[in-house]
């Protein structure tokens, strides 16, 4: 039996993966090519940048870049085009965590030569997110005690009442925003595939999986008498789960001078919670020369 089980630590920036198996194609060069005129490669149309302004000796940077052209809209007095400052995805909260990938062939269980074109892959992965300051929107919790003061059977207390009930709808439909630290949820994603490769004909069928937790609120940036009527509870996301299948048709068509992969994909959700469910359909056409 032939398995191969890869298990990594993921980090949101780096994924580190090992695979003990690789594929390198050694390809010639045409020999056309060796006749072509300056300008026929694609190298070709990269020309060096045009001097601009003066030699600046100077500026900011290490010695092997001084003296330098900065007039070549790179540089600018105002705005950067070098970088940095980047913001980080999932509203800068760190992920990390294990995944385990498992890919099988038929073959090794079945000594048949059709049962060499049939797989089975599944990917299982759990994320932990850092927590982070997030901007939270928040509506007011009601007040029994002041709404115990209005006397609502009275008439002479109509135009009070009318504006105490104003003020607490806008306090309900106009949320307030603050910095809140938030702990996200933990993040289970479980792919499984099922694939049919052929000679010229090919399909392939799985399920795709995502589940978060909760969030858990820390503090939050918020002063005075407000602080105790801010309904935290509706503030935080809920469980989410997103679960949908997928699958596809391929066809391939060899000739002398390329080959041709037509496919026909498709997907959609069946059960979500929390967020959108998807529909695709696509026809993809790759051509190789």
């Amino acid at each position: 039996m032939k398995l191969k089980v890869f298990v990594t630590i993921l980090l949101s920036l780096v994924i580190v993966e090992f695979d003990g198996f690789s594929q390198i194609t050694e390809r010639e060069r045409p020999k056309g090519w060796n006749s072509l005129v300056f300008g026929g490669r694609f190298m070709d149309r990269f020309l060096p940048m045009p001097v601009q302004g003066e030699l600046v000796y100077e500026t900011w940077g290490a010695d092997n870049v001084i003296p330098r052209y900065i007039d070549n809209g790179l540089e600018d007095n105002k705005y950067s085009y070098w970088g940095g400052n980047a913001k980080l995805g999932n509203d800068g909260h760190f992920g990390f965590g294990p995944f385990i990938r498992v890919q099988s062939n038929l073959g090794h269980f079945i000594k048949l030569p059709w049962a060499r074109t049939i797989s089975l892959c599944n990917r299982i992965s759990l994320e932990y997110l850092t927590p982070s300051h997030n901007k939270r929107c928040y509506i007011a919790l009601n007040n029994n005690e002041e709404f115990d003061m209005h006397d609502f059977d009275d008439p002479d207390q109509a135009d009070e009442n009318l504006l105490f009930l104003e003020e607490e709808f806008i306090k309900k439909l106009y949320l307030v925003g603050f910095d809140t630290k938030i702990q996200p949820g933990l993040i289970f994603h479980w792919l499984s595939r099922f694939a049919y490769e052929g000679t010229k004909w090919g399909f392939y069928a799985g399920t795709d999986s995502w589940i978060q937790g909760r969030d858990k609120f820390g503090a939050v940036q918020v002063r005075g008498r407000l602080a105790q009527r801010i309904d935290r509870c509706k503030a935080r996301g809920f469980l989410s789960y997103l679960g949908t299948i997928f699958g596809g048709i391929t066809r391939k068509v060899n000739r002398p001078d390329r080959s041709w992969l037509i496919s026909l994909n498709g997907n959609g959700a069946f059960s979500s919670v929390g967020i959108g469910g998807r529909v695709g359909l696509s026809l993809n056409v790759e051509a190789q020369f």
